[in-house]
């Protein structure tokens, strides 16, 4: 009963605002004796004008119908296909020119809204791959938030937070409106940056693409602890062979360690400056520092054996 259908298109379905609507009739062979439906069908035309509905008949060579369907057509701008042709690209055509599909969406990104453009329309498993990450605009978008239903419009999306939804009660009619017709396009990462978060890692290697939890520090001063031996030549740190027992030797590293780095942030920064309590970086004054240091972090065993059993000798 496609009149019953046609009625609840018309009356029953409720479409967002900004939507692009179409109804399509498909018939083969029908004729005007075929569409019976009464007065009230005729008057789902005006309805369906008046909802925005583009209205477009795939019909076969056969089919002829009364004033009041195409004219309904012609008034929403819809077209007449034949059906015993390829009349898929057609419709695809007429959809995308209707519609105005734009590769223009708004992505959440923290704490602000991006307008991003993509090289496409989104198509699911699309192999576009906007950015070059690696990842294809398809990759990059919450599919479970968006299959199946529309977009998201920004006031559904922040609704949820109830310092917005506060602040929405608070929003003229007007406003209110303006934000609803943004949507929002749910992502797990931007598709039109490599490294949506700036972190240095790009979105196809980074577990949370959407958030910057990778800090980089470097060292103020290149040359790392020029120390000087006797002889004018340097070492850059220390080295635990200039300990004097053979279990310090084999397990002093964590301990030379600390040391570097205690020397380094003290001869840095001033504010650090007791962390070496000598006047330079000889290797003389640098074994001392090494020794003190060792009072603190002291090797407890080497490779599963305590100190005192490395002192047998085996």
């Amino acid at each position: 009963m496609w009149g019953d259908a046609y009625s609840k298109l018309a009356y029953d379905i409720d479409f967002r605002v900004t939507a692009s609507k179409f109804g399509f009739l498909i018939v083969d062979g029908w004729s005007y004796a075929d569409m019976s439906g009464g007065r009230d069908y005729w008057d789902c035309f005006d309805r369906v004008f008046e909802k925005g509905i583009n209205f477009n008949i795939i019909k076969s060579p056969t089919s002829f119908f009364a004033g009041g369907i195409e004219e309904t057509m012609e008034k929403t701008g819809g077209i007449t296909v034949a059906s015993n042709i390829q009349f898929g690209p057609i419709i695809a055509k007429h959809v995308y020119s209707v519609a105005k599909i734009s590769n223009l969406y708004d992505i959440v990104m923290a704490n602000n809204l991006k307008r991003v453009q993509l090289l496409e329309p989104l198509v699911k498993d699309a192999p576009i791959d906007t950015d070059g990450d690696g990842l294809t605009d398809s990759q990059e978008v919450d599919w479970n938030s968006y299959e199946g239903s529309e977009i998201q419009n920004l006031f559904d999306y922040l609704s949820c937070v109830q310092k917005y939804r506060d602040m929405f009660d608070s929003l003229t009619d007007e406003s209110k409106l303006k934000i609803q017709a943004i949507r929002v396009l749910p992502v797990l990462s931007d598709p039109t940056s490599e490294d949506s978060d700036g972190d240095g890692y790009n979105d196809n290697v980074d577990p949370r693409p959407l958030v910057c939890d990778v800090f980089k520090s470097s060292l103020s001063n290149k040359d790392f602890l020029p120390i000087y031996n006797e002889d004018g030549t340097l070492n850059y740190g220390g080295d635990q062979n200039w300990f004097n027992s053979e279990i310090d030797k084999n397990g002093g590293c964590g301990t030379v360690a600390a040391s570097n780095l205690l020397a380094y942030m003290a001869i840095s920064n001033s504010k650090y400056k007791n962390l070496y309590n000598y006047p330079d970086l000889s290797k003389k004054n640098f074994i001392a520092h090494m020794n003190k240091v060792y009072n603190y972090v002291t090797p407890y065993s080497i490779f599963g054996v305590s100190r005192s059993m490395a002192l047998i000798k085996i």
